[in-house]
């Protein structure tokens, strides 16, 4: 997509109004008023030049300088459509800020998504962020018997002793885990019916494999817990 980069530089080397362009050809030099159709189409502008325009500068190539800077009283760079009816890339230098495809009201203003490998900052004005108990699953060691809750991932310490986990209440959707710390083979685990069913079982679950890890997510009275691959 040709980009129309509008915006405004000072001209001058060998003098005033004198402009070094430089074609395929032939270099040549240009003297007076600079007007945006006597850019080549092709071929680079020499070094050290400085253009003046408050038109339109426009390229299929690129444009490369050290330094691009407003002229005017409204202090803004602007790179445009092809057509010059909307901002893609909106530069404030008075007020030290940048839009993308909007004029920008904070420093950095997007209209649309954001996508970043990290974001740095206390986050504390962040939106639509789950928080909370209600939504995170905690974590729970034990050495000893336990009643789960609803999103709780159980860690049985069966180095110390053998556990019973009593499930949570039974709300379909509820769910919960339960890990072996590495001795069950030696200390047990035994998951609780709790009044419900296990699998459609009224049978306890004996875990004596070392680093079992079991999710269980209710289904309903006549599922009940069912054991799921976590």
């Amino acid at each position: 997509m040709k980009l129309v980069l509008v915006f405004f530089l000072a001209a001058s080397i060998l003098g005033a109004n004198n402009l070094v362009r430089r074609s395929i050809n032939a270099d040549r030099i240009t003297t007076g008023t600079l007007n945006s159709t006597l850019l080549p189409a092709t071929g680079t502008w020499s070094t050290g030049v400085n253009i003046q325009t408050t038109g339109v500068i426009e390229t299929t190539d690129h444009i490369s300088a050290d330094k691009i800077r407003p002229t005017t009283d409204d202090n803004n760079i602007r790179v445009q459509n092809k057509a010059g009816t909307s901002d893609i890339i909106f530069i404030d230098v008075a007020g030290v800020k940048v839009g993308i495809q909007k004029v920008p009201e904070k420093e950095l203003d997007v209209e649309g998504e954001v996508r970043a490998g990290a974001f740095i900052g206390d986050g504390s004005q962040l939106t639509n962020v789950p928080t909370g108990a209600s939504s995170l699953p905690s974590v729970v060691v034990t050495a000893s018997d336990y009643t789960a809750g609803n999103k709780e991932r159980i860690i049985c310490n069966t180095l110390v002793a053998s556990c019973e986990i009593t499930p949570p209440t039974t709300s379909i959707g509820n769910w919960f885990e339960v890990y072996d710390a590495g001795n069950a083979s030696v200390n047990s685990i035994r998951i609780l019916t709790g009044g419900a069913k296990i699998m459609s079982e009224t049978n306890n679950i004996l875990i004596n494999d070392n680093y079992t890890r079991l999710f269980l997510v209710y289904l309903g009275a006549s599922t009940g817990w069912r054991i799921k691959a976590p």
